[in-house]
């Protein structure tokens, strides 16, 4: 990034710079840009700032504290601004709304018009010190992630969209969008089955925005969670949280304490191997915190597979699982039985193919595993 800055600022006029101090761990730095032949500067710098501020419920910096258990500080963020692009609107509706997208075209003209705006006040930045690059403009234009480290967003989305903000950032971190599996036709669960769908994940931020369990916030729609598998690789979920279940051994019974309740501690994920396929994911969600739009208490069960999860569809939409239910894989000799849910914790019993030892290969995960 240094030599094309220094090649746009050969022609401005001679001042000296004097480079920002590093921000802490966790920042991100934001322009706001404008179209050139779009004047408006729909809000202050500050009205961005506050969605990274520290102590602001339900915004960015809330969002990430709490869902990182403390891991994540992203109040060291700067926002800068705002800085003429340029380009008309016209010229970035053509190339951010029509295939392929080249919505990166947008953030790099952003920064470097940040650049150049900033240095002739003799500061100077350097994006390679953040997380990321958060280009708002001041317009409605597709915006995503723009990159591996940037980040197109609209002004609107700051008050009307906010955990579209968070679902672009942790794409930045390194998440992938989750899936839903393709909807069960029977009581007994296939596999891998190909006809899932991306997003609709509704328990999942990295599902925003298509079914997901949100509520409304002083700017506007946010939530809910991530999955367990995704804080695990984002290193949010220590292993001492997660259970693991071979596939071989007896019958385990685990104690799920809710992913999100405050001050969490214990269990909160058992992960139950398929060989040679991928894990099973079982989780156990309240609706509080981030997750407060969610409809009840559930447990959820994922597959894992190729690092992306997707949601077991118990068919009519339903991905849930209550006290008493029992999930099926015969293919793979696995059930996970709902024992019971309540009190801030859920209990589950995974049985897999050889946890019963005298019994048939098949016969621990319940009588349907005998019939497949």
């Amino acid at each position: 990034m240094v030599a094309p800055l220094l090649a746009v600022l050969a022609g401005c006029p001679s001042m000296p710079t004097s480079p920002l101090p590093a921000p802490p761990p966790g920042s991100w730095l934001v322009f706001l840009c404008k179209a050139s032949d779009v004047p408006a500067e729909p809000q202050p710098a500050s009205f961005y700032s506050q969605m990274f501020a520290r102590g602001t419920a339900d915004l960015l910096w809330d969002y990430f504290d709490k869902v990182s258990s403390q891991r994540l500080d992203i109040s060291g963020s700067r926002v800068f601004g705002w800085f003429s692009l340029p380009v008309t609107e016209a010229e970035i509706l053509q190339r951010n709304n029509s295939a392929p997208v080249t919505r990166s075209r947008t953030a790099q003209d952003c920064r470097t018009a940040a650049a150049v705006a900033l240095a002739r006040q003799g500061i100077t930045v350097d994006p390679s010190q953040y997380v990321g690059v958060i280009s708002i403009i001041n317009m409605a234009a597709d915006a995503g992630q723009a990159g591996p480290r940037d980040v197109v967003a609209t002004h609107a989305q700051a008050a009307v969209e906010v955990g579209f903000y968070v679902h672009e950032m942790l794409h930045v971190l390194g998440l992938p969008h989750s899936r839903r599996s393709a909807a069960d036709t029977t009581l007994i669960h296939v596999w891998g089955d190909a006809a899932g769908q991306e997003y609709q994940d509704c328990w999942d931020m990295m599902s925003f925005r298509t079914c997901v369990f949100g509520f409304n916030t002083g700017r506007g729609f946010q939530g809910p969670g991530l999955n367990g598998a995704y804080l695990e690789r984002l290193g949010w979920l220590p292993q001492a949280q997660i259970q693991e279940v071979g596939v071989v051994g007896p019958p385990t019974t685990v104690t799920l304490n809710a992913l999100y309740a405050p001050g969490t501690a214990g269990i909160r994920m058992a992960r139950i191997e398929v060989p040679n396929r991928g894990w099973y994911i079982v989780e156990y969600r309240e609706p509080v915190g981030f997750d407060r739009g969610a409809p009840r208490p559930a447990v959820l069960i994922r597959e894992l597979r190729s690092q992306r999860t997707a949601i077991i569809d118990r068919g009519n939409d339903d991905t849930d699982w209550q006290a008493g239910d029992e999930f099926i894989d015969s293919a793979n000799f696995t059930s996970i039985r709902v024992d019971r849910i309540g009190g801030g914790t859920a209990q589950i019993t995974v049985n897999t193919a050889s946890s019963t030892g005298g019994l048939p290969v098949g016969a621990a995960c319940g009588p349907l595993c005998q019939e497949s």
